[in-house]
C-alpha cells in the first residue's frame, strides 16, 4: 500500500507544528508560573464574551504527603515511647514449598519472622500530627519520629479550558484577531522567499 505524499507531508508538518506551539507554550506557562503563587488563578478572559474565561489557569497548593517509610523504625519507637500501642505478630517469609513443609514438620525458624505491629489508630494519628506540623511528630509532640516520611509535592501550574472557549478561540483564529503564523512561528516573517 502506498501513502500518499501529501498526507506524509501534512503529518510531518502537523507533528513540528505541534512541537513548536508545545515549545511557546511551555515558554509562557514558565512566565505565569513564576507570577502566580500557589494557590492562586489567573483568567482567560473571552475578548467576545468578558463575562466568560477561555480558561482558567491555576497554581495547585498541594497538601504534605505524609506516610510510615520505615515500618520497623517506626515500630521500634513505639514499642519505646508508648508500649500498649504495639503489638507482637509473625509475618510468613517462607516460599509456598516451605509453606507445605511447615504444616508437616511445625519448623518455625525457616518460615515465621517476629514482627512489631503498630495500632493503626496510633499510626494514624502519628501521620496527622506529621502532616499538621510538617515534619515527623509524635501525639506527645515528640520530634524527629523515625520511620515516618513528610514532603510537599511542587505545585504545578493547570490549565482548565472553558467547554465554550474552543468556539470563540475558532472564531478568533478565521477573524484574524489571533494571528495563528505568529504563534507557530518563532518571530513573525516578513515576506518569505519561497524556493523556486
Amino acid at each position: 500500500m502506498k501513502i500518499e505524499d501529501k498526507l506524509l507531508v501534512e503529518v510531518a508538518t502537523l507533528e513540528l507544528i505541534i512541537r513548536r506551539l508545545r515549545d511557546r507554550c511551555k515558554k509562557a506557562r514558565a512566565v505565569i508560573n513564576a507570577e502566580l503563587r500557589p494557590g492562586n488563578r489567573a483568567d482567560a478572559v473571552d475578548p467576545l464574551d468578558e463575562s466568560r474565561n477561555l480558561a482558567i489557569i491555576l497554581k495547585t497548593k498541594p497538601d504534605k504527603q505524609v506516610w510510615v517509610s520505615d515500618q520497623e523504625a517506626f515500630a521500634e519507637w513505639v514499642r519505646a515511647n508508648y508500649k500498649d500501642k504495639v503489638r507482637n505478630d509473625f509475618e510468613v517469609v517462607a516460599t509456598q514449598e516451605k509453606i507445605k513443609a511447615l504444616l508437616y514438620t511445625h519448623d518455625r525458624e525457616n518460615g515465621l519472622r517476629d514482627v512489631s505491629v503498630v495500632d493503626a489508630e496510633f499510626e494514624a494519628e502519628v501521620l496527622a500530627q506529621s502532616r499538621k506540623f510538617g515534619a515527623p511528630v509524635g501525639p506527645g509532640n515528640e520530634l524527629d519520629v523515625p520511620g515516618i516520611t513528610v514532603q510537599t509535592p511542587p505545585s504545578e501550574l493547570r490549565c482548565v479550558p472553558d467547554p465554550l472557549g474552543a468556539a470563540s478561540v475558532e472564531y478568533l483564529l478565521r477573524s484574524g484577531q489571533i494571528d495563528l503564523m505568529s504563534l507557530v512561528l518563532d518571530e513573525p516573517a516578513e515576506a518569505a522567499e519561497v524556493p523556486e
